[in-house]
Parts: structure tokens; sequence; C-alpha cells
């Protein structure tokens, strides 16, 4: 029976289709290159821009597109390209020779078909005599540098390259084709927007930084879910050391139903960082609950039942919105901008809105003897 709530059930609302403001991204290359990058229309002192290859871009027109379109690195921003674009650009149509273009689409779908690179038998040309000294190309970095300055199109530059080649000519078919596929990596570099989900996520970071999982490979996260059993309502237990890929991983798996209790050790989770990754809704991350180590192995007095808990009744006394104190007032008079009063102001707001949230050593025991977790990990 509908209840009428299903927009409001985390479960039943549909993951969104097209990139929103502040969502995580995965930028993937045709070489194998994943890089994260989060749609901000304004960096606001969060993230800097996403860089690449040493450049920084501005992530702002990926809101609003959808998962799977093809960017192309422009002169300082990343350009959509219009629906059927691959992350391998064509190759030029200004090109004379027809059968570079043939030959080297052909030696593609050979190697995806696992079928050996055809040979022409009618070659004329060879590399004999090719002597690798830098001098064939005519034009000058300079000259390269100032094009891409000027917003030249990366399939322009590559034409031009080919056109002022004095050895082009002289090469084989297959080494035309290298040549071409060299250069258009270098100068029309292509990359496709990806959803991060906890398979992509974990993909990218092992691509990069396998030691930061533990040589978790996704798969292997994948098998941790299904043998631990884990699905909405259910309680997890969890210590890890895996940046907070597992923790993300469970609480999007239960959409924010059921309980995550983190396990952490150090003054705060390490992990908070990898978490804003995952892109959770509200539900989600509330069904995270940080458990530091030394509540479970501290030292406590069970055998006093009518043991105070100071911190909770310090906590329910605060009143809020906390009123501001005289040095505070005095404080905020002092400062010559509303924006540097609003930051402060910001972070005081988040400060209370921890310790409020923060659950007490004592609360922490008794959620973790009152239910029997039903995973461990």
């Amino acid at each position: 029976m509908n209840d009428g709530n299903d927009e409001n059930d985390p479960l039943q609302q549909a993951p969104p289709d097209v990139v929103r403001e502040e969502d995580y991204t995965i930028l993937i290359f045709p070489d194998g290159r994943k890089i994260f990058a989060q749609a901000l229309t304004n960096k606001k002192g969060k993230t800097p821009p996403v860089k690449i290859n040493k450049r920084s871009y501005p992530t702002a027109n990926l809101i609003g597109l959808p998962y799977g379109t093809v960017l192309e690195l422009g002169v300082g921003k990343l350009e959509p390209l219009p629906e059927g674009e691959d992350i391998i650009p064509n190759y030029p149509a200004s090109l004379s020779s027809e059968a570079t273009t043939q030959g080297l689409e052909s030696d593609e779908a050979n190697a995806n078909n696992g079928a050996s690179t055809s040979i022409n038998s009618e070659q004329k040309n060879d590399n004999r005599n090719l002597v690798d000294n830098n001098q064939s190309q005519k034009l000058q970095v300079q000259e390269i540098e100032q094009m891409r300055q000027e917003g030249t199109h990366g399939s322009d530059i590559v034409v031009k390259l080919i056109e002022n080649s004095a050895t082009f000519d002289q090469k084989t078919e297959f080494s035309k084709a290298k040549y071409i596929k060299k250069k258009q990596q270098k100068y029309q570099q292509r990359c496709r927007i990806v959803r991060c989900t906890p398979f992509s996520i974990c993909e990218a970071i092992f691509a990069s930084r396998p030691k930061l999982l533990l040589n978790m490979r996704d798969d292997t996260l994948g098998q941790m879910l299904s043998h631990a059993n884990v699905s909405a309502g259910c309680q997890v237990l969890l210590y890890e050391h895996c940046a907070g890929v597992i923790t993300g991983s469970l609480a999007w798996r239960m959409g924010g139903y059921g309980k995550i209790l983190s396990i952490y050790d150090g003054q705060q989770p390490s992990c908070i960082e990898m978490l804003r990754r995952f892109n959770l809704s509200f539900a989600e991350n509330s069904s995270i609950k940080w458990v530091h180590s030394g509540d479970i192995y501290g030292e406590s007095n069970d055998d006093d039942p009518e043991e105070l808990d100071l911190e909770k009744i310090e906590r329910d006394s605060l009143e809020w919105p906390c009123p501001l104190q005289n040095h505070t007032r005095q404080y905020l008079d002092s400062m010559e901008t509303t924006r540097e009063k609003r930051q402060f102001l910001a972070k005081r707001c988040a400060r209370f809105t921890r310790k409020l949230t923060r659950q007490t050593p004592m609360e922490s025991k008794k959620m973790l003897e009152g239910r029997k977790s039903d995973s461990v990990s």
C-alpha cells in the first residue's frame, strides 16, 4: 500500500542523473587516470579547482551535466562535448591520407577483438631513413603554446603539427597513426564524468594509491559487503584502516536505514573528507555513529548503576540557539567586514552543532551493549 511518503524515503529516491552543486565526480581519461573533481560555483575555501597536468580548471560548468558526458580540456576550462562523442577523439578530417585513418581504426578494432594487427602488403614507405634528431618539426614550442593560449582547438593543433612535420609523409601507415594518437593525447585530451559509487571510488583510489586501501580492490569490497550480509536496517560494528571507504560503502548500501558503529582512534575520525566523496544524503550520514576506541576498552564503573553521565547533563543544559556572551559580542563588533562576522558565526555554529550531536562515552557503551550487532567488520 502506497502511503504517499515515497518522496521522503531515501531508498525510494532514484539517484540524480545530473551533477549537482558540491557533488563529487570522477573524471576518467583514456590513459587510465581517474581524478576526483567537486562541482563548485565558488570555491568558498573548501577545495581548489581540479588539477590536471599541473593546470587548474574550474568546475562550475559541471553542474547540471548528465553523468557520462565527455569533456575536452580547453584553455582554462573543461568544455562539454555533444552527445555521442568519445573520450578517444576522431581523427582529423583534414588529413589527406585516408589510409592512415582507416589503418589505425582497423588496428584499434582488431585490438579490441583480440585479433592481430593487419599488415599492408602494399606498404611503400618505411622508417629506415628516419633519424630522431628533434629537427623534423618546424613549429617551435613557443608557437604551439601561443596557439593553445589563443584557444585553438586541439584537433587544429594536431593538423598543424602534421603539416609542419618534415618526416610525416615518409612514415609507414602504422607510424603515422601512432604519431597522430600521441599528439591527440597531448593536445586533445578528453575525459568522461562518472558517478561516485563505492566501487568507482575504490577503483579510482586503487589505481593511484593502492596502499591507502591496503591493496583492497573493488571486487574485494563487494565480497566483503556480500559476506557480511549488510542490508538496510541492520547494525554494523566496524573498525577499518582503509581511509573510510568501507564506512562510506556501508552507508551507501544501507541507504540511511540501520546503524553503523564505526570505531576510530585519535582525537577525531580521519576519514571525514573521504566520506564526502560518496555524496551521501542526510539520512545516510546520520546512520554513521562514531565510537572512540577508548569508549570501548577504557575503564568504567559498571558496578555503579547510578553513575551520572556528566557530559550528557552538560550537553542537555545547552540552549539552542546558543546566546552570545558579552566578550563574543565585543569581538564581533571589532570585525570590519560582514564576511568576517559570517565566517566566525558559521564556525561557532558548527562547533556547537558537533557538541550537541556527539554522543558521550556512556552513550556509546550503551549503544554497543544495548543491541547485538548483525555484522562485525
